[in-house]
């Protein structure tokens, strides 16, 4: 299924820069194009784009014909700082001397994409305002690119490195699983930290965990792990960070499969809390 979805279908005029996908399908798009850069470990690539006006559409295609009919192709427009298109590549005349950036680019639009596509790339004439353009997934991952991926918060960077993370209120998450969870707690007014980084253990073995959910509800802490499909066969595994956690008074620890999480995350929240609960 395409990440896009177009407003209409009426192709009978060429038109040529005037978006014909909704704008959230375009931002959906480019915010898996900057995911892709930075699972790649182009943050300087991914930093251009974050800062960039982006647009999609669809073009009149001068060099295609199908039985004669007129063809379009997706074409994307990236209107970036003058100092990030200088880096990218020089100019030669109206065309961009593509050097490895550009071809980073290039390659991580493509693959999104699912096909080839026209680029262009142009100049941001208006001054860019941070504060106005950062927001959602942009704040998020434009932290991690000036960072070269180092985030400045606690929360893990395993959502950031997998390749189901998703982003939800500014908050990152491994999968669409554990966003669902989120949205349950949210519901039933729960306190929570998701993926956060914690350092725990005895001294002289100090480690470092990364718990799906820290949950405080009615004075009581517990967390509550989404298994995926990646914990087959690590029990024994589990278990350990398990004691972990209850090393240190956490008395609730519980597992539940990612599927029933997606599929029925009020139902999880309602059985981890009345566990909780039940605790003394």
């Amino acid at each position: 299924m395409s990440i896009l979805r177009e407003d209409h279908d009426d192709y009978t005029v060429p038109i040529q820069f005037a978006p014909q996908y909704d704008e959230e399908s375009q931002d959906r798009f480019f915010q898996a194009v900057v995911k892709f850069l930075l699972q790649g470990g182009d943050f300087a690539e991914a930093l251009i784009l974050v800062t960039s006006e982006l647009s999609i559409y669809k073009a009149y295609d001068y060099e295609e014909y199908a039985g004669g009919l007129p063809v379009f192709s997706p074409s994307v427009s990236i209107a970036c700082q003058r100092n990030y298109l200088e880096t990218l590549a020089p100019q030669s005349g109206r065309s961009l001397n593509r050097n490895a950036s550009t071809q980073k680019i290039d390659f991580a639009i493509k693959s999104v994409l699912g096909h080839s596509g026209r680029i262009y790339y142009s100049v941001r004439y208006s001054p860019i305002n941070v504060s106005d353009l950062l927001c959602g997934w942009r704040e998020t991952y434009f932290d991690i690119a000036r960072r070269d991926g180092v985030t400045v918060n606690n929360q893990g960077l395993s959502a950031e490195t997998s390749p189901n993370g998703t982003v939800r209120e500014d908050l990152s998450f491994g999968s669409k699983s554990e966003a669902r969870v989120a949205a349950a707690l949210d519901r039933h007014g729960v306190m929570f930290f998701p993926l956060c980084s914690a350092r725990l253990g005895p001294t002289g073995n100090r480690k470092r965990r990364e718990p799906d959910f820290l949950i405080c509800h009615e004075g009581k802490w517990g967390i509550l792990e989404v298994d995926g499909p990646h914990h087959t066969g690590h029990i024994a595994e589990d278990r350990a960070r398990d004691d972990d956690f209850q090393y240190h008074g956490v008395r609730v620890v519980r597992h539940y499969k990612s599927d029933e999480c997606y599929e029925k995350p009020d139902w999880v929240v309602n059985d981890f809390l009345n566990k909780l609960r039940t605790m003394g």
